[in-house]
């Protein structure tokens, strides 16, 4: 785990800022299926939570409909990472 971790302290120091480290991050390939397919699955949940962190970072208030989205999204991505981990511990335990 800790040559991971260093990975991931190399990738940070790397970037200049969170952007790079994101667009660095991607880059690095997932070899577990699961876990690939499970990220892929959050994308929905996450295009509505990304509209709410411009507003924020633009300094925007955050429209009715678009707050709306975020906290369906936040539910729905709440209930599938809560699946995925039981999944996990069900394969494990």
């Amino acid at each position: 785990v800790s040559g991971k971790v260093s990975d991931l302290v190399g990738i940070l120091r790397q970037s200049n800022d969170f952007a790079e480290f994101q667009d660095l991050l991607t880059q690095l390939p997932i070899s577990n299926e699961a876990y690939a397919d499970f990220l892929a699955s959050l994308q929905a949940q996450t295009d509505s939570i990304v509209k709410v962190r411009n507003c924020i970072a633009h300094n925007r208030a955050i429209p009715e409909d678009v707050k709306g989205n975020y906290m369906q999204a936040k539910e729905e991505l709440l209930k599938q990472i809560d699946g995925f981990l039981d999944s996990l511990n069900n394969k494990n335990g």
